[in-house]
């Protein structure tokens, strides 16, 4: 199922590319200055694919489902990719869109003491015994995303741009587990008392996994960006660009105020369909 989302996906971003490419070649033909239009600058276009590696980081807490298990101050692995197309509006200014997916996985743990039942192997002597367990969420969410863009970009080598970034969660999964963080202990009757999950070997038991229920799909950015254009030849360029998503909506009704907060180290390949004349 989720090599399905992920190739249909891709088949998105193929027909929106294909889409920008079609649109350029019927009405921004480069027919340079002419006498009746001496000098004047054209409107540069540019169509591009970017890929990204960053970190996730979770602001507020969510739950997993049940009373006690409320998990903050997460972090976790963050992947983007997509395509995007920009324009002249005026000079050093620019518009663009940019349509991909965001992966915005965390990982949260915190411990807490129970009151376990410890057996005895030798006599059977059982006793109750305060053990600390660690409770641990992973959670993976992927969002599709547009974002429309302004850029400004003072020289040829530099530029800055602010984004809002809609994106919607297309999946989502949340798996819960219990971990000991001792199987054995001392019992008041001097003998090693053993503890064990019923049906699960180790020490390691899943308490619950499965779709994120509860999730706000829609979600809103703010995307600030700067980066560096370096050439590569006369209507291709790569650009170096990092960039951070400040979330303005919570992802789930359950918890406090759960967002996921995020920072990406991007490339960027673009290439000039047309190109401005100064």
């Amino acid at each position: 199922m989720q090599r399905l989302k992920l190739t249909n996906l891709i088949i998105f971003l193929l027909i929106v590319g294909s889409y920008f490419i079609s649109t350029n070649n019927l009405f921004s033909q480069d027919i340079g200055p002419t006498p009746l239009n001496p000098g004047k600058s054209h409107i540069q276009k540019e169509l591009g694919l970017f890929v990204g590696l960053g970190q996730n980081i979770q602001l507020g807490s969510y739950n997993t489902g049940c009373d006690s298990c409320n998990f903050d101050s997460g972090n976790g692995f963050g992947f983007k990719a997509g395509l995007l197309y920009e324009f002249d509006l005026a000079h050093s200014w620019q518009f663009g869109a940019a349509v991909g997916f965001n992966i915005l996985n965390v990982v949260s743990s915190f411990l807490d003491f129970r009151a376990l039942q410890f057996t005895s192997q030798i006599s059977g002597y059982k006793e109750i015994v305060n053990v600390m367990i660690r409770e641990k969420s992973e959670t993976g969410i992927l969002n599709l995303t547009l974002m429309p863009y302004i850029k400004w970009a003072p020289s040829e080598s530099f530029f800055a741009r602010m984004g809002v970034e809609a994106g919607y969660v297309v999946y989502s999964h949340v798996k819960h587990t219990e971990e000991l963080t001792q199987m054995t202990a001392l019992l008041s009757n001097g003998e090693i008392g053993q503890f064990e999950f019923k049906n699960v070997s180790g020490n390691v038991a899943l308490v619950r996994e499965g779709e994120y229920s509860d999730l706000n799909k829609f979600q809103v950015y703010l995307v600030p960006a700067i980066g560096v254009n370096l050439a590569l030849a006369n209507n291709v360029s790569l650009s170096p660009v990092l960039d951070f998503g400040f979330p303005l909506n919570s992802l789930s009704t359950k918890g406090d105020g759960f967002k996921v907060m995020n920072w990406r180290i991007l490339l960027e390949l673009r290439i000039a369909l047309q190109k401005r004349f100064h």
